[in-house]
């Protein structure tokens, strides 16, 4: 609708402008209400109507017409006061008594006959003063002494209610909504409505009314026969989603519309709760899933505090910081003792040892039993327990976590491996392995040319100089595979560790180069290979890839071969997928070669001219020494 002109009611013979006065009482302040999201005011706010002067009308009182009194003219006469110019004579100053007859003037007691007016019949009601009405035009004009000041423009308050006027005209069949000094009102049928009470769509958007008016104060919910809606400032905007409050509890809005559908978590400046059928539910303890992740909720919030095992229908779980860990392979405890957890679940059907932070311990059916006293066998395994703690094992423990030294060691004639082909490729021009002594010669150039100390040995200085980070010198030559089993893996899944880890390695296009043990499609040599299998498989030698990088370890198959602690060894016959295969020259007995079986036939292993590959079990020129069963 177009915005009109609102005019004010008009007081009565012409009094001075004032603000509008109504008859309703002051709004009644509404049901506190806490909203979480930010809704942005989009809507026409109807403050935005041209602003219009307020007249309000009042009767004349018997003392406000004065019309009679204008009579008063006679008193004029005594102009003869006026003759006394002759005193005006300076000679005869001594003789002043003369002047004293001016008491003629006296007279004027005839003007005391405007005591007429006080007889209220005589005014002329004919004269018109403020809101008035024209039969004849059928207009609201406001008048001023019988003259027309102007047509009626706004809301007026008459014997026949507050009426909503423009250009004089009666808006009968307006319906909608009106401004005037006190505020936005509700019209209907060209009057305002008192008894409105709720959400009114206009012209301007939908917004909250009490008693008529629009209720800019309040901020909460409302319903109509369409839902319950969020209320801010009065207006109905439609784009709030979060929390709200009313009287009957905490609710979820969706559009600024409550949401009686919506069951999950939604979040305000206090917390994260969860919400059944729209309304928050603080009567709920448990674990709740809410997008793929599992929360723990405390009295409907969701409590972040928490860490411990906690239940649901599916079993119990591993919750950190309030949320279910799924990563969780270990040991934890709740009040009822530890349990083994697999997947973040406790394990119940799990017998075997386990790694925590305090150590290995003997789990029987999920629960660690501290009475539990004696020897448990696994595989090829022995383990010692003393009260549920694993004090010894005939072989390596599987691990949890592997950390090994960094690669931060100068480079010279004692090194091989992946960091002295990087100094080969920046002063000799080759890819070679080994630092020989041409190596320590360009060196030492390299040094002399660019003002560093010659000594043919790489430090860091030289290193960078060289153009090479600070992380590749302390990081190149030291990866390891991440362990790809969980806590208290069975041997089956440490097998497929082992080779799936070979053939990520023959799949890349793995080069051989000695000394190396580099991540897939880089270099390995045979033994480098096997560490990271073992690596996957949660196994931590006692020699490792770093001392691999030595000249001395170039051989590190045979060291691997003699480590019993590597596991037992195994006849030809008893050939199983995983187990580890040791090769020597045909007529020799010495081990200088590496391959992990993978079944029927078949091994993994780097070569040097193929790299890493899928290959026969028998190699020409080669017979097996040795096979060692790790699991």
């Amino acid at each position: 609708m177009k915005k009109q002109q609102l005019a004010a009611l008009c007081l009565a013979a012409g009094l001075a402008l004032t603000g509008i006065t109504s008859p309703v009482s002051a709004a009644q302040t509404g049901t506190g209400i806490s909203m979480s999201a930010n809704s942005t005011d989009t809507t026409i706010f109807p403050e935005q109507a041209v602003q219009t002067t307020q007249i309000r009308s009042e009767d004349p009182t018997d003392t406000t017409n004065p019309t009679n009194p204008s009579e008063p003219t006679d008193p004029t006469d005594p102009t003869n006061p006026s003759e006394p110019t002759d005193p005006t004579v300076p000679t005869n100053p001594s003789e002043p008594t003369d002047p004293t007859d001016s008491t003629d003037p006296s007279e004027p007691t005839d003007p005391t006959v405007p005591t007429e007016p006080s007889n209220p019949e005589k005014p002329d009601t004919t004269v018109k003063n403020g809101v008035c009405y024209d039969e004849d035009t059928d207009t609201w004009n406001i008048y001023k002494d019988g003259e027309l000041a102007e047509p009626c423009n706004g809301l007026y308050d008459t014997e026949n209610g507050w009426l909503y006027i423009v250009d004089g005209k009666f808006q009968k069949d307006y319906t909608g909504l009106a401004e005037n000094g006190a505020g936005w009102w509700r019209i209907v049928d060209g009057k305002v409505d008192f008894s409105c009470n709720g959400l009114v769509d206009s012209e301007y958007g939908w917004w909250y009314l009490r008693g008529g008016r629009i209720d800019f104060e309040y901020t909460g919910l409302a319903g109509n026969e369409y839902g319950w809606w969020y209320i801010e400032n009065g207006g109905l905007y439609f784009n709030a989603t979060g929390l709200a409050q009313n009287e009957y509890g905490w609710w979820y809005v969706r559009d600024s519309k409550v949401d009686f559908g919506f069951t999950g978590l939604a979040n305000n400046e206090v917390g994260w709760w969860y919400v059944r059928n729209g309304q928050i539910d603080f009567s709920y303890n448990g674990l709740m899933c809410y997008f793929d992740t599992w929360w723990k909720i405390t009295g409907g919030k969701v409590d972040f505090d928490y860490t411990g095992i906690a239940p649901n229908e599916y079993g119990w779980w591993r919750v950190k910081n309030g949320q279910i860990d799924f990563s969780f392979n270990s040991i934890a405890s709740n009040e009822h003792g530890w349990f083994y957890l697999n997947g973040g679940k406790v394990d119940f059907g799990f017998t075997g040892v386990a790694e925590n932070e305090n150590g290995w311990w003997y789990i029987q059916n999920g629960f660690l039993d501290f009475s539990i006293t004696g020897n448990y066998v696994d595989g090829i395994r022995t383990y010692n327990v003393s009260n549920g703690r694993v004090i010894g094992c005939n072989f390596y423990l599987p691990q949890t976590s592997i950390i090994l030294p960094d690669g931060g060691y100068n480079l010279s004639t004692a090194n091989i491996g992946l960091k002295v082909i990087k100094v080969n490729q920046a002063v000799c021009g080759n890819s070679s392995e080994r630092y020989t002594s041409s190596t320590a010669s360009a060196v030492k150039t390299f040094q002399r040319t660019h003002g560093l100390g010659v000594t043919g040995i790489v430090d860091i200085t030289t290193w960078k100089a060289m153009g090479y980070s600070e992380y590749d010198w302390y990081n190149l030559g030291t990866y390891r595979t991440p362990i790809k089993v969980f806590n208290g893996a069975t041997r089956e899944y440490r097998i497929n560790a082992m080779l799936q880890t070979a053939a990520e390695y023959a799949s890349a296009g793995t080069k051989y180069k000695v000394g190396c043990s580099g991540t897939p499609g880089t270099y390995v040599d045979c033994s480098g290979l096997i560490y990271q299998c073992l690596y996957a498989a949660g196994i931590n030698p006692a020699s490792n890839i770093v001392d691999h990088a030595l000249a001395i370890y170039e051989y590190t198959s045979a060291n691997l071969a003699a480590d019993n602690r590597l596991g037992i060894e195994v006849a030809s016959y008893d050939l199983q997928p995983g187990d580890l295969v040791f090769y020597a020259k045909n007529g020799k007995s010495s081990v200088c070669h590496i391959a992990i079986y993978a079944g029927n036939g078949c091994i993994y292993d780097s070569w040097p001219g193929i790299g890493v590959s899928y290959r026969s079990l028998n190699i020409s020129g080669y017979h097996t020494v040795k096979i060692r069963r790790a699991f």
